[in-house]
Parts: structure tokens; sequence; C-alpha cells
């Protein structure tokens, strides 16, 4: 979703090339003024295998990888394969859910990871622990 975040075009967004988001992304227009570019990748990730997903995912990180972005912290995973295997555990579909709720509504997502996020790759399984 990096490429959609920071997409060209859409007006009055971005005042430097350092910004680290744009500035509609914790409003009401950021997924409307990306709509269509959204709902594409969505159905892409909804579809997607776990080999089309670890590939979209090392583009992203290969590409980007220290970049400051507001919605990204690089810190939180060691390397591209130990964030490959908990999205190979999560699945696209978990993954097309979650970026359609942060991209409507980021203002009351940006927490980041719950407390904890255990996943066992080989039995393709996760467990989140959330602090109430």
């Amino acid at each position: 979703m990096w490429d959609i975040i920071f997409m060209e075009g859409i007006p009055d967004v971005f005042r430097n090339t350092y910004q680290a988001f744009p500035l509609d992304l914790y409003t009401d227009c950021f997924y409307e003024n990306r709509k269509e570019a959204i709902e594409c990748r969505l159905q892409l990730l909804q579809e997607a295998s776990t080999e089309t997903l670890h590939s979209l995912m090392a583009d992203v990180w290969t590409e980007h990888l220290g970049e400051a972005s507001a919605p990204v912290s690089w810190e939180r995973f060691s390397s591209l394969q130990q964030a490959q295997s908990l999205v190979s555990c999560l699945g696209g579909s978990l993954l097309s859910g979650l970026c359609r709720k942060m991209s409507k509504d980021i203002r009351h997502c940006k927490g980041g990871l719950p407390d904890l996020v255990v996943w066992n790759v080989q039995k393709q399984i996760y467990k989140v622990q959330r602090q109430e």
C-alpha cells in the first residue's frame, strides 16, 4: 500500500519530498482521494497467494527500508523474512480487511500492533493479545 499512500496526483497533500505522510492521511478524505486504487489493491490482497504477498512485501521492503513514514515502523521486525512469516500466517483475506479498516480510519488504528503477537509458520497459526 506504500505506493497508494504516497501516490501522486492528489492536490495539496504533499508540500515537500521529505514528508513522512500525506497531509490527508488522518482525514476522512484519505480513502475517498484514493478509493479506486485502494479497492483494487484490497482485491489483490484478498486473492493473493502467500508467494504474491511475500513478493509485494519484498518489493516495498527493499525499495523503502528505513524511509521515514508515519504508518510504518521498520524496527518492528528484525528482517524481511520475519515480516513475511507473519504475513504467511495472517493470509491475504485478513490483511485486506486490516488495510481496509486502516485506509478508511487510520486515526483510530494508529496504535500499531497489539501488546503481543505470536505466530507459528509451520502450523500457520497466530495469536493476538491485547491488554484491556
